[in-house]
């Protein structure tokens, strides 16, 4: 268990590499009587701080599940029920392709026995990331798709542009994760084995990711999608969340993982289309 000042610096230490795409973080001292009613409840460890972390979701707005980790918000103009911007909201989880049929996402998922929704690797391979930003908003219900109209089109579009960007925050994040890699997983032994390269290379591999889309003038996203199919006109605003320091007790659970995966990630299956090569 880390202390709030703990994950601050944690944070921190990425700053530069990560500039421009973290959530912003804060810490603040906490009173010991809220300390002490919140020890009453949970499990937490003595703290006399927190983080406040800027709440992305605090406007007016509906939330759609996707799929396990991904969600689509509709944020609203007020207090009406117009479409301001658009939040995709998503875990990329492991970003670096090894060489099997299905990355390490793809075959966590059939190992979960979960139906396939896109693959994070067809967001971040310029050949594959028109299919891949299909795959993701195709999962939004007709009837919402529907409701909000030229706006649901232009996301695609304006995702499409993005991504295949230089400076993508997900091609970013793949290059972190190759700086920290994991081959050593299935080795393990013991929590001394964990190295701080190990444990950084985990956190960059669970962090969460916020794709803000909204018109460059601020106006209504409803009202500009209306009058304009031009993607230029419109601005994605990339935020990482959730970078956290992992706990090398965790050693255990990563190589169990690590090796129920051996199963899935070259086995041919008929319902999941191959991974991107890169």
């Amino acid at each position: 268990m880390f202390t709030s000042l703990e994950t601050l610096n944690f944070m921190r230490d990425f700053g530069k590499d990560m500039a421009g795409f973290l959530v912003d973080a804060a810490l603040v001292d906490l009173k010991t009587e809220l300390v002490s009613a919140l020890k009453s409840c949970y499990d937490i460890a003595d703290d006399l701080h927190g983080l406040i972390l800027e709440n992305v979701l605090s406007d007016s707005h509906e939330s759609h599940k996707l799929s396990k980790h991904a969600w689509f918000h509709i944020v609203h103009d007020n207090d009406s029920k117009r479409v301001s911007r658009i939040i995709i909201e998503f875990k990329p989880k492991w970003l670096t392709k090894a060489d099997n049929i299905y990355c390490r996402n793809c075959s966590l998922s059939q190992m979960r026995d979960e139906k396939r929704h896109f693959c994070p690797l067809d967001l971040v391979f310029d050949q594959a990331i028109r299919a891949g930003v299909f795959d993701l908003l195709q999962a939004l219900h007709p009837s919402v798709r529907a409701r909000i109209g030229q706006a649901y089109v232009i996301v695609g579009k304006v995702l499409i542009d993005y991504l295949l960007g230089q400076n993508s925050v997900l091609k970013r994040l793949r290059d972190l994760q190759q700086q920290f890699p994991t081959y050593e997983l299935s080795k393990l032994s013991s929590a001394e084995e964990v190295s701080e390269e190990l444990r950084k290379g985990m956190s960059l591999r669970d962090v969460g990711v916020y794709l803000e889309i909204y018109h460059a003038s601020r106006r209504s996203m409803f009202v500009a999608a209306q009058e304009s199919f031009y993607s230029t006109e419109y601005e994605v605003r990339p935020i990482i969340f959730d970078l956290d320091p992992k706990s090398a007790t965790r050693f255990e659970h990563w190589k169990t993982t690590e090796l129920r995966l051996q199963e899935f990630c070259n086995s041919p299956n008929r319902y999941w289309k191959p991974c991107a090569e890169g």
